[in-house]
C-alpha cells in the first residue's frame, strides 16, 4: 500500500511529464488552445497513462475519443482526447462526458508559463 507520501510524489512526477508533453504538443502544432490534464480523483496508478485532452481548432469534430499512445521517453502510456473548440464547450456544459478516471483537471492555455 503507498503512502501518502508517495503518492503526492507520484502525482507530481505525472503532472511534470504531462507539462512537458502539453509544452510540446503547444509548440509544434499552432491550433492547440488549451490542454486538460485529467487523472482519478484519488490520483492514478503508475501504470496507467497520462490523461490529456487537446482542444484543437484545426481538428475536425469526432466526439470523446480517446487515442492510446505509447510514451516517447518510456514512461507510461499517453491517452489523448482531441476536441473542437465547440465540443469542448459542450463539454464544459455537461452535454459531452469523458471517460471514467477523467476526474480532477488541471488546465494550460497557450502562452502559459511552467
Amino acid at each position: 500500500m503507498s503512502t501518502g507520501q508517495e503518492v503526492a510524489n507520484r502525482t507530481t512526477t505525472r503532472r511534470a511529464a504531462a507539462r512537458e508533453l502539453a509544452d510540446y504538443h503547444f509548440a509544434v502544432e499552432d491550433h492547440i488552445e488549451r490542454v486538460v490534464y485529467y487523472e482519478r480523483a484519488g490520483g492514478d496508478a503508475p501504470h496507467e497513462p497520462l490523461k490529456l485532452l487537446e482542444v484543437n481548432a484545426a481538428t475536425v469534430p469526432a466526439g470523446v475519443v480517446p487515442v492510446l499512445l505509447a510514451s516517447p521517453s518510456g514512461g507510461p502510456p499517453v491517452a489523448i482526447i482531441e476536441l473542437t473548440p465547440a465540443e469542448y464547450a459542450e463539454l464544459r456544459a455537461g452535454r459531452l462526458t469523458l471517460p471514467p478516471g477523467w476526474d480532477r483537471a488541471e488546465e494550460w492555455l497557450r502562452g502559459w508559463a511552467a
